[in-house]
């Protein structure tokens, strides 16, 4: 008798409901995070750079370096005479790949996008400026951004993630590293803020906002 009332005790006794485990979501929270700002800063530099004018280069540098000074300025905009670190060239490999994606999705063939972004040729480079100053003289310039970063509901693109930076385990793109001491001009920080103050306009900032919310819903 003892053991059949443990048994029905057993039987009336909550049940332990196994909580869902949030580390992978917040991981990948975090991931999409880092990636859709990194998308929108990429897009916001080129566009900047595609309005370069060769007038407004230093002297010795070209269009194809003024490009390189920001997309370092990405991974470290107060770099100064100094090689980049282990996680600013990770950060700087996720630029290139995501400057890849975007002047690819312009028009640009994959031939110019590697000697632009794997050897900085010059020729290369005021090819592509004069493609993408074309494409961007017709499109708003934040709607062009975020069409890039985010997906027709106003969240993170799984397509852009698809075309990262690793595909099994290994590179496929951009296969030349940014080596030695690296300093950015004042006109390469100049072009750099304005490009970031572009991507992240209080109007801007809020129009994702409502559409992340909107999705959400």
């Amino acid at each position: 008798m003892y053991a059949l009332t443990d048994f029905i005790r057993g039987l009336t006794k909550p049940v332990a409901v196994p909580t869902l485990d949030n580390t992978a979501v917040a991981d990948e929270d975090a991931q999409n995070y880092a990636l859709t700002n990194i998308a929108i800063n990429v897009a916001a530099a080129l566009q900047e750079w595609a309005a370069t004018d060769e007038s407004d280069l230093d002297d010795g540098e070209t269009l194809a370096t003024r490009l390189l000074g920001l997309l370092i300025g990405l991974s470290n905009p107060d770099v100064d005479d100094e090689e980049l670190t282990g996680d600013e060239q990770e950060a700087m490999d996720l630029a290139l790949e995501a400057a890849w994606d975007y002047l690819t999705n312009k028009g640009v063939s994959d031939d110019d996008a590697s000697a632009l972004l794997n050897d900085w040729d010059n020729d290369a480079a005021i090819r592509i400026r004069d493609l993408s100053a074309s494409t961007l003289s017709e499109v708003d310039p934040v709607e062009d951004i975020d069409n890039f970063a985010f997906d027709s509901a106003g969240t993170f693109d799984a397509v852009y993630r698809m075309k990262s930076v690793i595909r099994d385990g290994k590179k496929t793109r951009v296969n030349k590293r940014v080596t030695g001491k690296v300093k950015l001009t004042a006109k390469q920080k100049l072009a750099l803020r304005k490009a970031s103050k572009m991507a992240h306009t209080a109007s801007a900032t809020m129009k994702r906002v409502k559409s992340q919310h909107k999705a959400a819903q």
